[in-house]
């Protein structure tokens, strides 16, 4: 493709804050008018294999889907677990720059995995072969930056790709949860009125909904979300991605009806685990130091991983 295409110009529109800090400020990427056409056609192809893989807890980047079908859920979820007498503990993730962070080495052997034709997947791996950008500002241009991680901003191809990272690491993290006995809630599909078995209703764990790079993470009690957010950044870290817990925040029940009531809260607004994170970074370091000395080992990308785990079946009533 010409090598127009691979390069983006980037206008830094402000937000909030100081305007001498380069955080504060958002990034519009401008690409090739003719190379989104391009984009466009081969978004189509993919989107025959991938949109149907996805886990259905994501609700970003898909059709017929948005935020308020995510929200009606954890607000379905909050109202029927109430009525059972259990309450919802909750953490909601941000993930720094999680756009910009994907490993393209990777998403190009999960798109093999998911079913891709080789011939798309190498169509992709040229467009991002040698990416660049520039940015305007004040009415200057600055020299070529080179662009290696993360997936192009502006790109119509973008939110898909996202989605197949987003949706593998979090698979990854399901089946860990699984092997470590940490689960969610068990959801049984039934018909008011109906004398239907358990063992008829279709139980499955929801552990977690996503929106894009947005993730929630669901337990009914504390110990249970603490154990889940360790998961979660054990795996995150081996895929490149970090959690921002500045911008993380756990949402517990009211004191007088917490679900264990010997557990000891979390400080309202912090994540589960920060406390013995803070113990651990007082002994001089962090989990993620801890987690880069242990060097995990990536699970390569193959089809049998594809498949969803099988949760395992709860006896608390929903």
């Amino acid at each position: 493709c010409p090598a127009s295409w691979r390069e983006a110009l980037i206008t830094p529109l402000p937000k909030s804050g100081s305007r001498l800090k380069a955080g504060n400020y958002r990034r519009i990427s401008l690409i090739d008018v003719e190379s989104k056409v391009y984009l466009l056609i081969l978004l189509d192809r993919i989107r025959m294999h991938l949109d149907r893989r996805f886990m259905d807890e994501q609700f970003g980047f898909r059709p017929e889907r948005g935020p308020g079908d995510g929200q009606q859920c954890i607000t379905r979820l909050v109202e029927v677990a109430a009525a059972h007498g259990v309450r919802v503990h909750a953490g909601f993730v941000d993930f720094k720059q999680a756009f910009d962070s994907l490993d393209r080495g990777a998403l190009w052997e999960m798109l093999s995995a998911y079913g891709v034709h080789p011939k798309l997947v190498a169509l992709l791996r040229d467009l991002y072969q040698g990416t660049s950008a520039r940015v305007r500002a004040n009415g200057t241009l600055s020299d070529t930056i080179p662009i290696h991680s993360g997936v192009r901003q502006g790109c119509p191809l973008s939110p898909t790709l996202f989605n197949v990272y987003m949706d593998f690491v979090a698979r990854i993290f399901v089946q860990r949860c699984s092997e470590r006995g940490i689960s969610g809630f068990s959801i049984a599909y039934s018909i008011p009125g109906r004398g239907v078995q358990p063992a008829a209703r279709g139980l499955r764990d929801l552990a977690m909904l996503l929106y894009a790079d947005d993730l929630v993470l669901l337990a009914p009690n504390q110990q249970a979300l603490t154990a889940a957010m360790n998961t979660l950044e054990e795996v995150a870290t081996e895929w490149g991605l970090v959690i921002n817990y500045s911008k993380t925040e756990y949402i517990q029940p009211p004191s007088s009806q917490r679900s264990n009531p010997a557990a000891q809260p979390a400080a309202a607004g912090a994540a589960p685990g920060q406390q013995q994170r803070q113990q651990q970074q007082q002994h001089g370091q962090s989990p993620l130091q801890q987690q880069q000395q242990r060097q995990p080992q990536r699970q390569q990308p193959q089809q049998q991983q594809l498949q969803q785990p099988r949760p395992q079946q709860q006896q608390q009533p929903q």
